[in-house]
């Protein structure tokens, strides 16, 4: 075997748009790279007498989602040239001519999720694994020959196993396997996280890498026992590993998240590459060799052990200069980040004062040495602290918490960590993962893919809909629609849905605000704001410590002078104050046994309902958009308990039909979808007989809201997934209820029009909703 020689830069292969994911060896002349531009390349070396240099001959369309992986196909007699092929996160497989640039040629289509491995396989066929689960074996004409099932989630890796018909992968789960076909011989476990690359060696043994920093080794010729485990990229997740082929001096070469690429001889790092960018996606060896990479600053490189095949010496201290520059940025240096934040630019403390442009609204400013982030709440017409913006590494390093999990997701160009709390909606995670991420909303379904397929024991919102119901001789529902309910995760829902939460310290900040400008005989003096900041504090911890009568009695007189206030926004806090008192049990039970307070139940329903903008002469005036929220958020609050508005159910239908749907805010969507989730529950509960007697209305009254939300453009997919769930409460209720579905237009056509949704959630309970009604 040749002396040891280190690798030296060859060239660099510049012209995709994004990320460089993946790359490799065509023949000795040509390359091949895919991006997250959802472009391949086809990259052929050209004479230079400054060095090796390589030039885009072609370029690969057809995918419409991110490139992940990408293998080149041998020479077949159909196909003298071989085949370039892709997979993406679109979960399809292209296949194409290496000498015709655009789509493929032909298309492997049978996974469900993203393609995020390709390999070429034995005898004429193309391996691939998946974030659903499987990996599969592909013929060239397309066919699906072997499809492997049992890993319990996303593969990440497959190879050919030495013995013909046999297959290695390895998967989120941890495991390795080994499969004879289709059929699994055995798993093989070690790595304390994610294994993410599997290599076979040229003497033989099974290398894989890992996202806990280490590369295992492992003999395939016996038990399949861990030879040796080498401790490699200083802890970092390993992404990717490749075999040097038999007779170069070098045995195996490795990728990570830390912007390296290590050469292992003897079992021993010969050398570490430093790269100018934070992650070494892929790692490729040659026929010759020398070495391939795959970054994530849009650039493929080659390295090479010859002088003969090496750049320049002026571009090599070039590109070594442009290494160290990004060491240092990476290492802190004063450059005034917070992760991938710039900070320098951020405005200081006096941007608070300046109004936000929507509800949600996030932005960050210096205050002193650290950077905060504030939220808007148009309810409360003030900037609210989120908390102090800090650097993620500590925490990623310090490992997930009990409870949550961590993931590394790689979007929009970077990879992120998306923590998720066991138990929790994925949606929730993934939405939360965006906001944090100031990423763009498009990429949510993806996100909520990963996370559903990888997230242990995932539950949907609304799971607490097996809990058995609380009246007493509630319906039984029928088997048929209740058996095919069962199956899903989004209905029927069994408790009332509460729009309870809030930030006390805005809530008192704009409350005192406001109560300097109104009259003097309206204003609250210390004593009543004092009452009512106990009872907000003591109604928004719903514990099992009641809420006493005496603070009711002394915070009901306070509520009512605040709703006396002049109508629009400065009823806000108030409103707000009783929307919050409401979601609290004993405060709702007190209120509505009372007769004619504001308080009461018939009164605080025409009040919430004529600032929402229905008002008893029947026209359709907004008061505020906060109000109509609020107003809308307080009725979702009004319902359970011995009295409440599921009493009145019958008498709601009609009103909340004649919202016009084009002026509700995306905020009043929600809440009014959620009421009428709570009038779904309500009936449900009740039993067989409000069932027979209001269910068809309330399936009628519903599937027209939903008919009229899909029309408007600005339609809150929130608001239309709790629609749907609404309408899933209720079919699960009898097969009579999913007859009543059937016959009206309102309601099949309409969900029919949602299972075909863009939005992964509401998509998956429409098709529940469906699958229930037979369809």
């Amino acid at each position: 075997m040749a002396e040891f020689e280190q690798f030296v830069l060859s060239a660099t292969l510049q012209g995709h748009q994004g990320d460089v994911r993946t790359v490799c060896e065509v023949n000795k002349d040509t390359i091949a790279t895919g991006s997250l531009d959802q472009l391949a390349k086809l990259w052929a070396s050209v004479p230079n007498e400054r060095g090796p240099e390589y030039a885009c001959t072609q370029t690969f369309q057809g995918h419409n989602r991110y490139i992940y992986s990408i293998a080149y196909i041998p020479p077949t007699a159909e196909f003298a040239d071989g085949l370039i092929a892709t997979g993406s996160v679109d979960t399809n497989v292209h296949l194409y001519l290496p000498d015709v640039g655009d789509g493929p040629v032909r298309q492997l289509i049978g996974h469900a999720m993203a393609v995020c491995c390709v390999r070429a396989g034995p005898n004429e066929t193309v391996l691939s694994a998946s974030w659903d689960g499987t990996a599969k074996v592909w013929g060239l004409d397309g066919t699906c020959q072997l499809t492997l099932e049992g890993h319990q989630k996303s593969v990440l890796s497959i190879l050919a196993h030495p013995t013909p018909g046999q297959y290695i992968t390895c998967s989120a789960d941890r495991t390795i396997r080994i499969w004879n076909r289709d059929a699994c011989m055995g798993a093989m476990t070690g790595h304390t996280d994610v294994p993410r690359d599997l290599a076979i060696l040229s003497n033989g043994n099974l290398a894989s890498c890992a996202n806990d920093g280490t590369v295992k080794l492992w003999n395939l010729d016996t038990t399949g026992m861990c030879i040796k485990t080498l401790p490699a990229h200083s802890g970092s997740y390993i992404y990717s590993i490749a075999p040097f082929p038999a007779g170069c001096p070098a045995d195996f070469a490795t990728s990570g998240e830390d912007g390296t690429v290590t050469i292992w001889k003897d079992d021993v790092v010969a050398q570490t590459i430093d790269l100018p960018c934070n992650s070494v996606w892929k790692v490729a060896t040659r026929a010759n060799g020398d070495l391939l990479v795959a970054c994530d600053d849009g650039c493929g490189r080659v390295f090479s052990p010859d002088p003969t095949r090496q750049a320049a010496d002026d571009v090599v201290a070039t590109f070594i200069e442009h290494v160290s520059q990004i060491a240092l940025s990476k290492a802190g240096g004063g450059d005034g980040k917070i992760g991938d934040l710039d900070t320098s630019n951020l405005v200081g403390a006096e941007r608070l004062t300046t109004p936000g442009d929507s509800e949600g609204q996030i932005i960050m400013v210096k205050d002193g040495s650290k950077v905060m982030a504030h939220t808007w709440s148009t309810a409360e017409n003030s900037w609210n602290l989120i908390g102090e913006v800090a650097d993620a590494k500590e925490d990623k390093a310090a490992g997930a918490p009990p409870g949550w999990q961590h993931f590394d997701v790689e979007l929009d160009n970077k990879k992120m960590v998306c923590r998720h709390k066991t138990g929790d909606n994925p949606f929730l995670t993934s939405q939360r993962f965006l906001d944090e991420n100031e990423l763009e909303q498009g990429l949510l379904d993806q996100v909520v893919e990963f996370v559903e397929r990888n997230a242990t024991a995932p539950t949907l919102e609304f799971t607490q809909a097996h809990n058995k119901p609380t009246v007493e001789g509630a319906y039984v529902p029928g088997r048929g629609a209740a058996q095919q309910a069962a199956e899903s995760a989004h209905f029927p829902v069994g408790s009332y849905i509460t729009m309870a939460s809030v930030k006390l310290e805005g809530l008192s900040k704009k409350l005192a605000e406001l109560n300097a400008s109104v009259s003097p005989e309206s204003q609250l003096d210390a004593e009543s704001i004092g009452k009512l900041k106990d009872a907000l504090t003591a109604a928004s911890a719903n514990t099992a410590a009641p809420f006493s009568d005496e603070m009711y009695y002394s915070v009901a007189p306070v509520c009512a002078k605040l709703l006396s206030w002049p109508a629009g926004d400065a009823r806000v806090p108030g409103m707000d104050a009783v929307r919050v008192l409401l979601s609290n049990d004993d405060f709702r039970a007190a209120a509505f046994k009372q007769a004619g307070t504001p308080l009461s139940l018939p009164e605080l329903q025409a009040f919430m309902l004529e600032a929402a903008g229905l008002s008893g002469d029947g026209s359709n005036s907004v008061e505020s958009v906060p109000c109509q929220m609020l107003a809308l958020r307080t009725l979702a609050n009004a319902f359970g308990g011995t009295v409440g508005l599921q009493d009145r159910v019958a008498e709601l239908m009609p009103l909340l039909e004649r919202f016009n749907a084009t002026k509700l805010s995306k905020h009043s969507q929600i809440a009014l979808s959620t009421v009428l989730l709570n009038c779904a529950v309500a009936v449900v509960q009740k039993g067989e007989a409000a069932v027979a007697e209001l269910g068809g209305e309330l399936l009628r009254v519903v599937g027209r809201r939903l008919d009229l939300h899909q029309r408007v453009p600005t339609a809150d997919p929130e608001a239309t997934y709790r629609i749907l769930v609404a309408i899933g409460t209720l079919i699960s209720s009898s097969d009579i209820m999913v007859a009543v579905a059937m016959s009206l237009p309102e309601v099949s056509s309409t969900v029919a029009e949602a299972a075909a949704s863009s939005n992964l959630k509401v998509k998956h309970v429409a098709r529940d909703v469906r699958k229930v009604m037979g369809l």
